[in-house]
């Protein structure tokens, strides 16, 4: 699985250079049901609901996790959630950990067309597939605009959301 994104890392980087990181969003109560526990908070993992109203049931929410060499208890949580049938999100992103997380965290309310505001489950790998193809295109370029690239893991394997591909961009 982490060979997969890295190779993708790669290949963007060396079509956009610059200061890429990698990220994982993930869903807190599909973690502790495949893997017996919810991530932890620390410098690089976040609760994204901690910073909303919804901060109280912080870890059932959406997790975001910066990944790096020091990463390996989570990639060891992640191994499992990508190769279960609902998967799990990485992105690609120039932004800092703190910027790309006040970026997905205000993408998690939505208005809908009578004023309510509703929560949107984007975070959920098979939603975010389906919210893609949902989405008109200016609504999809303002949404995925935080991340160069959005993927999907799953058992069958890594599938591009949104983002150009960098085989397609080459020469």
């Amino acid at each position: 699985m982490l060979d997969a994104i890295n190779q993708r890392l790669f290949e963007l980087y060396t079509q956009v250079g610059g200061d890429l990181r990698l990220y994982a969003l993930i869903d807190g109560v599909q973690t502790e049901q495949l893997t017996g526990s919810f991530p932890e908070r620390g410098k690089h993992s976040r609760a994204l609901f901690d910073a909303t109203l919804g901060g109280a049931v912080g870890d059932a929410g959406p997790w975001l996790l910066e990944i790096d060499e020091s990463s390996t208890g989570d990639v060891n949580k992640l191994d499992k959630l990508s190769a279960s049938g609902e998967g799990m999100i990485w992105l690609i992103s120039k932004l800092t950990f703190d910027e790309l997380s006040a970026e997905l965290t205000a993408r998690l309310d939505v208005t809908l067309a009578d004023g309510t505001i509703a929560l949107l489950r984007y975070y959920r790998a098979k939603i975010l597939a389906d919210l893609a193809q949902t989405l008109q295109p200016l609504q999809r370029t303002e949404f995925f605009a935080p991340a160069l690239q959005w993927f999907i893991f799953r058992e069958s394997g890594l599938e591009l959301i949104h983002g150009a591909s960098p085989t397609a961009a080459a020469p």
